[in-house]
C-alpha cells in the first residue's frame, strides 16, 4: 500500500519528539548539556589527548545522563577545540620550563646533517639483537639520555599523563620533518620531548629483551654443547674399555719377565692408549662410570665466554636497574661490575658478592685456592639478572615492559584526594568498599536465582520444565515461518556492499560530505575505499 506523504507541522513534529523523549527519558542537548560537554571535553583531554578518546568519553557523558547525541559536527567541533586548547595549555606551560640552550637542543633535531635528520636516524629501530644493531641502539641511547632527563622533568612539571606522552610521541612518526619545521617551535618541542620519553623507554625495552634473549641464547649453546661432549666422552669411554681390558692383561701376560722395569710396561699400556685418554678412562671407573654432567656445562661456559663479554657488557654497563630490598646484593654486584667495565678492567672477584654462588655451582665457580673463577661468575651473574627481570624482581623505571607494578600507580598526593576525583571521572564505585559492593553483588545474584528458579517451578518459564526432579530444557530460539516478501529477494541479483555505496554516490555524491577528524592535513577529495572500508 502506498502511503501519501503527510505535511505535518513544526509544532505537532516538536510535540511527538518530547512525547518520545518522555517515554525513553531523555531529553535534548540544550545550551547547559553543551557547556557540560566542553567541561567534561578538556578534563578528559588531560588524561588522553587521542581524539578517539575525548569523543567515547563524551558519547559516554551522554548515555549517562540520557542526552540525545548531537550532530557529528557538533562533536567534532568540541574534540577539535579541546584539543587545541590543551595543546596551547601545555606549550604555555612549557615556555618557562625549557631554556634556550635546552630548546636548541631539541631544535638540532630537525637538522639535516650530511643528508639526514638526526630524529630520522634517533626513529630507527634495532632488527634484531645481534652485535651491531644493540651497539647501534646503545649509541642512540647516549645519544637522547640529556633530552630524556630534561623530558622526565618537564613532563612532571606540565602533567602530561602517560597516554598523552604516547599520543603526542606518535605525531613525530605522523609528521614529516619538513611539516614539523613549518609548526609553532613550542609544540614542536612538546612533541619532540613526549617522543624522546617514549623512544628513550621503548630503547631500554629494546636492549633488556635483547640482554635476555642473548643470556638465554647462550645458555642454550652450553647445555646442547655440553650434551654432545658428555655423547663424546660415553663413546670414547666404551672404545676405551676394550683398550683398557688390554692393559690389564699384561700383568698377567706370562711373556713379561718379572725382572722387566715397570717403565718397560708402561710404554706398551700407551701403545694400546694414550696417557691422557687412559688417565680419563682411570677417573670414569673410579666414578662407577657415573658423570659429573655439570662439569661439562661449565667447561662450555669457559668456551662461550669471550662472546658473551663482547655482547652483554656493553648493557651492562648502560642499563639502570631498580629491585627489591631482597636484591640489594645482586644490584650491588652489578654495579661493581659495571664500573670495572667502564673502565676496561677485569671482574673484581674480591668485591662482588659470594653469597650469589648457589651452593650447587660453588665446586664449580670456586677453583681449588677458593678465588672465585671471573668468567663462569660473570655468566652465573648474567644468568641470575635474566631470571630475575623475568619474575619482576628488578625492574627498570625508564622502560615500559619492565617497569615496576608501582610505577603504574598515582601518587600518594593524588591518591589522597581520590574521594574528589573518582566521581569526577564517574568512577563512584571504587571509591566504596570492596567487600561492601562484593556482598551486594551476592545478594543480587542470590535474588536472581530464587526468582529464576520460582519461575520454572511456577511453570511460567515455556523454555524449562521439571521432569522426575531433572530440569528438562527446550531451545528458546525456533525456526520461524517463510515471510511473504522473502521470494522477491531471491529474484533479485545479489551485489557485494561496497559496489553499492559506490552505486549510490555516483548518484547522489554523499561521500563528498564526509570530513577528516583531524580537520587539517587531509587530502583535497576523501578517499572513497576508505570511507567505504570504514
Amino acid at each position: 500500500m502506498v502511503v501519501a506523504d503527510l505535511a505535518v507541522s513544526e509544532h505537532t513534529r516538536q510535540r511527538h519528539i518530547e512525547t518520545v523523549l518522555g517515554l525513553f527519558r531523555y531529553r535534548l542537548c540544550a545550551l547547559e548539556e553543551w557547556a557540560m560537554l566542553e567541561a567534561h571535553a578538556r578534563q578528559a583531554a588531560r588524561i588522553s589527548s587521542r581524539p578517539v578518546y575525548v569523543l567515547r568519553e563524551l558519547v559516554d557523558l551522554l548515555r549517562q545522563k540520557r542526552i540525545v547525541l548531537p550532530g557529528y559536527t557538533f562533536l567534532q567541533d568540541v574534540v577539535r577545540e579541546t584539543l587545541t586548547f590543551e595543546r596551547k595549555r601545555l606549550t604555555g606551560a612549557l615556555s618557562g620550563l625549557i631554556g634556550e640552550e635546552d630548546a636548541a637542543s631539541l631544535d638540532r633535531l630537525l637538522v639535516n646533517d650530511e643528508g639526514l635528520h638526526a630524529i630520522t636516524a634517533i626513529k630507527r629501530q634495532p632488527r634484531d639483537f645481534s652485535h651491531k644493531q644493540l651497539l647501534a641502539e646503545l649509541d642512540r641511547g647516549r645519544q637522547i639520555r640529556p633530552l630524556f632527563e630534561l623530558s622526565l622533568r618537564v613532563i612532571d612539571a606540565v602533567g602530561v599523563t602517560a597516554e598523552s606522552v604516547r599520543y603526542y610521541a606518535s605525531l613525530v612518526d605522523y609528521y614529516t620533518v619538513y611539516k614539523l619545521k613549518r609548526m609553532d617551535r613550542e609544540t614542536v618541542h612538546l612533541y619532540l620531548l613526549c617522543f624522546i620519553h617514549d623512544r628513550y623507554q621503548r630503547l631500554n625495552d629494546n636492549l633488556l629483551t635483547g640482554f635476555c634473549s642473548l643470556v638465554r641464547r647462550y645458555a642454550d649453546e652450553v647445555k646442547e654443547a655440553a650434551k654432545e661432549a658428555i655423547y663424546r666422552f660415553k663413546r670414547q669411554a666404551n672404545d676405551d674399555i676394550d683398550q683398557g681390558a688390554k692393559i690389564l692383561t699384561l700383568f698377567l701376560d706370562p711373556t713379561i719377565d718379572g725382572q722387566t722395569p715397570f717403565s718397560a710396561v708402561r710404554e706398551r699400556a700407551h701403545e694400546l692408549l694414550a696417557p691422557e685418554r687412559l688417565d680419563h678412562l682411570c677417573q670414569h671407573l673410579a666414578s662407577d662410570a657415573s658423570l659429573d654432567e655439570a662439569s661439562f656445562e661449565w667447561k662450555e661456559v669457559d668456551l662461550v665466554m669471550p662472546k658473551v663479554k663482547r655482547n652483554l657488557r656493553p648493557l651492562l654497563r648502560f642499563l639502570s636497574l631498580q629491585g627489591t630490598p631482597a636484591n640489594a646484593s645482586l644490584l650491588e654486584t652489578l654495579i661493581i661490575m659495571a664500573k670495572a667495565f667502564a673502565q676496561g678492567e677485569t671482574l673484581p672477584a674480591v668485591e662482588v658478592s659470594a653469597a650469589l654462588i648457589p651452593a650447587r655451582s660453588r665446586r664449580y665457580v670456586f677453583d681449588a685456592g677458593g678465588m672465585i673463577v671471573r668468567d663462569r661468575y660473570e655468566f652465573l651473574v648474567y644468568r641470575l639478572l635474566r631470571e630475575r627481570l623475568e619474575a619482576g624482581d628488578l625492574h627498570c623505571s625508564d622502560s615500559v615492559r619492565f617497569r615496576s607494578f608501582e610505577d603504574d600507580l598515582v601518587d600518594e598526593e593524588t591518591f589522597r584526594q581520590r574521594a574528589d576525583l573518582l566521581p569526577r571521572h564517574g568512577l563512584e564505585a571504587a571509591g566504596r568498599p570492596i567487600r561492601e559492593q562484593l556482598e551486594e553483588l551476592r545478594t543480587l545474584i542470590d535474588e536472581r536465582f530464587e526468582s529464576v528458579n520460582q519461575r520454572i517451578l511456577a511453570g511460567e518459564n515455556a523454555y524449562v520444565r521439571m521432569q522426575d526432579d531433572r530440569a528438562v530444557w527446550e531451545r528458546a530460539v525456533r525456526s520461524q515461518e517463510a515471510l511473504p516478501n522473502e521470494p522477491l529477494f531471491d529474484m533479485v541479483e545479489r551485489v557485494d556492499i561496497d559496489t553499492l555505496l559506490l552505486f549510490v554516490d555516483r548518484r547522489n555524491g554523499f561521500m563528498e560530505a564526509f570530513e577528516h577528524v583531524l580537520g587539517r592535513y587531509r587530502k583535497a577529495a576523501p578517499s572513497k575505499p576508505a570511507i567505504i572500508a570504514s
